[in-house]
């Protein structure tokens, strides 16, 4: 090998050494607002932060990590009688629709997907291992399947029940588990039960 080449492989080696090296760990982001706290990553965006449209006493908190891994936090006053079943079962049927939807190019169809699979779950939340549901579900697009995993919680409070719910492509959830379990163990609202 020339010295040239050489030289040209070890400044193409160090380059990205320095490029690998720069990238700076995500930190710890605290959020507290109207009676709801929790910790997230820095390379975790919070999307929305807002009342639901037409229903000014439901808020809807919305984190999107990397890797498309999202966390919802939909805050209901603690007099709602929906049950964390109800929530996961509109969820599931809302997510069909609205993703063909969102994936379909005029009329043509793109995606395909299915109702998935529901089974009970453990998971820390807030502090406490609490029971939840763990749905499966697969999104066809143009032939190729990405199965999903999502899970629910709620947490009840003097000021809201808080349906949680994550969701991550399958083939992320190892790297993403992390910043989900972060937001979700470290969740805290007024008067928690």
């Amino acid at each position: 090998m020339t010295s040239s080449l050489r030289f040209l492989f070890t400044t193409a080696a160090l380059s990205l050494c320095v490029v690998a090296c720069s990238r700076k760990a995500p930190t710890v982001q605290a959020y507290q607002n109207n009676g709801v706290q929790f910790s997230y990553y820095s390379d975790w965006k919070i999307a929305k932060d807002a009342p639901v449209e037409a229903k000014p006493n439901v808020r809807s908190i919305l984190l999107k990590g990397p890797n498309h891994a999202v966390v919802t936090l939909i805050c209901v006053p603690p007099s709602s009688t929906q049950t964390l079943e109800q929530y996961a079962q509109v969820v599931a049927g809302m997510r069909k629709t609205n993703i063909e939807n969102r994936l379909s190019v005029g009329s043509v169809k793109t995606a395909n997907v299915d109702r998935g699979t529901s089974e009970p779950v453990t998971g820390k939340v807030a502090g406490r291992d609490q029971t939840g549901i763990h749905q499966q579900y697969s999104t066809e697009l143009l032939g190729h399947a990405v199965l999903h995993d999502v899970n629910f919680f709620v947490l009840r409070g003097t000021q809201y029940k808080v349906m949680i719910m994550s969701q991550v492509p399958q083939e992320h959830s190892q790297s993403s588990r992390p910043g989900i379990e972060l937001i979700v163990d470290s969740l805290r609202i007024e008067g928690l039960q």
